[in-house]
């Protein structure tokens, strides 16, 4: 073949390939056979679907048990510890002399440590009543005998021996109207009341007034518990307004009190 057909034979191929390449790019670009680049300025966007926000309910506050909430006393131990101080305070007790001055204090420390038991074990409540009893009957003089009233009515409590516990406290009244366990006193009234309450409406009438004696007491720990019962009996005996007046001087005076959580329960 003459060179310059040679030429013009070659430079024919090249552009026949050059040809099919842009075919193939064009094919790849847009996806299938040659056509027109859709015009994306017209083209719906796509959208994401919305989802509502999860609602997180939090939690309903934890019930509350007073009979706690009105004690004072120290927090648990291990139950091992307990048990074994309470072996090496009785073993003492048995060597001290009734006279000694000693005793008082060890039948108190006795007392409170069966106490702790039985908040951890469910064991020790009737020995901390006769041990708390013993030095009531035993020592009339002990300075701090209000506050062992105070302490061995509400283990009758915790043991459901309220009959006691109503004769107990109201001897810690009457004999000691001074003492900073008033207030806690008349607290135990309004909550045995209310228990009662649940079965004889005429109950609750007794429970607003124990309260009613708490909240005269601006300064103490439970005057906010309280006014949080008050409004829970009032709105017992249908007082829904003066419910609501309890409530607001809860809120409104105590701020940090973990009764305002629990505002709307029910007794």
């Amino acid at each position: 073949m003459p060179r310059r057909l040679q030429r013009a034979y070659h430079q024919e191929l090249f552009l026949a390939a050059k040809r099919n390449l842009i075919a193939l790019l064009l094919v790849c670009t847009c996806g299938g056979s040659p056509r027109a680049a859709p015009d994306i300025t017209i083209m719906a966007l796509p959208t994401v679907a919305q989802t509502a926000p999860i609602a997180v309910t939090p939690p309903p506050p934890r019930r509350i048990d007073l009979l706690d909430v009105r004690d004072s006393r120290h927090g648990p131990r291990a139950a091992s510890l307990v048990a074994t101080e309470l072996q090496n305070l009785e073993n003492l007790l048995a060597v001290t002399p009734m006279n000694s001055p000693d005793r008082p204090q060890l039948l108190r420390r006795l007392a409170e440590d069966y106490v702790e038991q039985r908040k951890s074990t469910g064991a020790g409540g009737d020995k901390a009543i006769d041990r708390y009893s013993t030095l009531t009957q035993q020592y009339p003089s002990y300075p701090l005998l209000d506050e062992v009233l105070y302490f061995v009515a509400m283990e009758y409590e915790a043991a459901q021996k309220l009959m006691d516990a109503r004769k107990t406290y109201y001897e810690l009244i009457k004999q000691h109207p001074s003492s900073r366990y008033i207030p806690a006193a008349y607290f135990a009234f309004g909550e045995m009341f209310v228990q009662e309450g649940k079965v004889d409406p005429s109950k609750w009438e007794f429970a607003r007034q124990a309260y009613t004696e708490v909240i005269k007491f601006p300064n103490d720990a439970l005057r906010p518990w309280a006014l949080w019962r008050l409004g829970q009996v009032l709105d017992q005996q249908g007082d829904h307004g003066s419910a609501q007046a309890m409530y607001a001087q809860l809120r409104r005076g105590y701020q940090d009190s973990e009764a305002i959580e629990h505002i709307g329960e029910t007794p």
